[in-house]
């Protein structure tokens, strides 16, 4: 069964993805020994910011990351490991219905944020 990424806001916030990485970034699930850093790692924080950011949900296969990024060698496990806050706001196509054109950074104003982070094994 394919690794899914899933995010989920509250109806009156929308998802800021702050980070997004990956590859194998430490030991864990797969690997039994501690290698220390294993040293292969994608920034994915542009595929996952336009597939995530400004929306209430999100989500997306895992592997669909292979297209974007491949660090690690064949046989090694890739993980992405991934943060991203709920801000009060509305989507841009919410606001864009009510009010002509507006920007995320103006929707995402005076924000209340909570901090999530993401393992996805």
């Amino acid at each position: 069964m394919p690794e899914t990424f899933n995010v989920t806001c509250a109806a009156d916030e929308i998802i800021m993805m702050t980070s997004a990485l990956y590859g194998r970034m430490r030991s864990g699930r797969c690997i039994k020994q501690n290698y220390g850093h294993m040293g292969c790692e994608a920034d994915v924080m542009a595929f996952a910011d336009n597939q995530c950011s400004g929306r209430r949900r999100c989500q997306f296969d895992v592997a669909r990351l292979l297209g974007v990024a491949a660090p690690c060698p064949a046989d090694v496990t890739s993980y992405l490991d991934a943060t991203h806050r709920c801000v009060k706001g509305e989507t841009a196509a919410t606001a864009v219905t009510r009010s002509g054109v507006v920007s995320l950074a103006q929707s995402n104003r005076n924000s209340q944020e909570t901090e999530y982070a993401h393992i996805i094994m």
